[in-house]
């Protein structure tokens, strides 16, 4: 008979155990990101509540369903998400961002983050998929770009400034009117810049 102490081997796996369980709560509890693991093949394994609020499913109805069911058709039939997967296989790493499917059917905009998860003998045992519905920042990027067209082209002279009253936007009708490229004001108090005088009554 052989006797062999296990004390601090077993007192590794219960850390182990420990800390995973701790990881789980703190991704659980996160809301703005969806955050869930995937197994080698691309099938739900875990999901947390940001998950849920993004993409709207519950997670009885959505584990072990594979990712392909945040993809439109046309993106299947390309072979998009597997090919995300390989792509974060290859380079350690994939960000992408593009148009996603809610459970509703409806389409939103996202940037998706997989990351490969290997175990100590570096075979691969899954994914860890970030996702984050930025269809708000895109519309708010969209409405900034489609304001300084129209700025930039009007014919009339537009100069904005920020709240501590310096100039972020003098287009070509102001340098024309008013002399001053806009690379010399940019960034200056307006009021050093444009001063009013008033004619005695």
């Amino acid at each position: 008979a052989s006797v062999r102490d296990i004390t601090e081997e077993k007192k590794a796996v219960e850390e182990l155990r420990k800390t995973r369980k701790d990881f789980q709560l703190l991704v659980s509890s996160v809301k703005d990101y969806a955050i869930f693991m995937l197994d080698v093949h691309g099938n739900i394994i875990t999901w947390n509540s940001g998950a849920e609020k993004i993409n709207g499913y519950r997670e009885e109805e959505i584990i072990g369903k594979n990712i392909e069911v945040f993809y439109a058709r046309e993106d299947i039939e390309k072979g998009e998400p597997k090919s995300c997967l390989q792509k974060a296989l290859n380079e350690g790493r994939f960000e992408s961002e593009g148009l996603r499917v809610r459970k509703d059917g409806s389409m939103f905009y996202a940037n998706v983050v997989f990351t490969p998860l290997y175990d100590d003998n570096q075979n691969l045992y899954g994914y860890v998929k970030v996702t984050w519905d930025i269809t708000e920042k895109r519309k708010t990027v969209e409405d900034l770009r489609y304001m300084a067209t129209i700025a930039e082209n009007i014919q009339e002279p537009v100069i904005s400034s920020d709240n501590d009253a310096l100039i972020t936007r003098w287009n070509d009708a102001a340098e024309k009117l008013l002399g001053w490229k806009s690379a010399e004001v940019t960034g200056k108090n307006i009021d050093s810049v444009l001063t009013v005088y008033y004619p005695n009554e």
